[in-house]
């Protein structure tokens, strides 16, 4: 150990010069915020506040936690719609009695919150699905109507409707089996049906008089269903025949 040398001028030992230790006027000098030039007071302040700053960056960034960075929010102005179209697959594979919010969520892909911001409560969003799904029926059964001519072209479309779409689409099937369910037992939905069975009249009716589109369309719901649940359905020539004989007309047979 070296002494310095130096005679103290308080009458006490002098002190030892540590080495590798710079004296005080050879340390580097910090910025204003020196801590070693705070009061305590000062410094407690900076502490906290640094101690804040650290602890908002970890819970924002993940920083010295080891977890991986927040995802940035999506831009996704279509989540409503697509939760509504993931209602409908929870519809189709598990009935009314599937569709909690969770199970949409995870359908649609979004978080959990999602739901409950868009729709108040469940009944809320199986109507907006069943909504969805009569306009989409109807639209299509309407524009199936309107591009074709009389005749056996208009039985020959409304057949189709019949057999092509439940195999195209046998989703459909089991949600309007749900449909009908529920409008037994919920006034709203019944009003959804009957809007979507005046929709089909109504196209019907600019082929037919009213009477006879009536009749027409309820042989079309009940064909639908028939066809879809029968161990051995229809053909398209059986179903193109009753359509014929509902339309007024002789019925059409293979049969010699």
């Amino acid at each position: 150990m070296h002494w310095s040398g130096r005679r103290s001028t308080s009458g006490t030992c002098p002190s030892p010069h540590l080495p590798g230790r710079a004296k005080r006027r050879d340390r580097p000098k910090l910025s204003n915020t020196n801590v070693f030039h705070d009061s305590p007071r000062a410094y407690a302040r900076r502490y906290v506040h640094l101690s804040a700053t650290m602890r908002t960056n970890v819970l924002n960034e993940g920083v010295g936690m080891g977890s991986a960075p927040r995802r940035a929010r999506r831009h996704d102005p279509d989540r409503k719609e697509r939760i509504v179209a993931s209602a409908l697959e929870v519809l189709a594979s598990d009935g009314v009695a599937g569709i909690t919010h969770r199970a949409v969520a995870t359908a649609a892909d979004v978080p959990l919150g999602s739901v409950t911001y868009h729709f108040a409560t469940l009944d809320d969003l199986v109507q907006h699905a069943f909504e969805a799904h009569v306009d989409a029926l109807a639209t299509r059964f309407e524009a199936r109507l309107s591009s074709c001519g009389g005749g056996d072209d208009l039985i020959d479309t409304i057949a189709s409707a019949i057999t092509d779409d439940l195999a195209s689409h046998p989703n459909e099937l089991a949600v309007t089996y749900e449909l009908y369910g529920d409008a037994v037992r919920r006034p709203e939905i019944r009003r959804l049906t009957q809007r979507w069975m005046e929709r089909a009249e109504d196209a019907l009716a600019e082929h037919f008089d009213r009477t006879t589109a009536r009749l027409v369309d309820v042989v079309v719901e009940g064909l639908m269903v028939h066809t879809s649940i029968a161990q051995q359905p229809m053909s398209k020539d059986e179903v193109r025949a009753l359509l014929t004989m509902a339309a007024g007309g002789a019925p059409t047979t293979t049969e010699e």
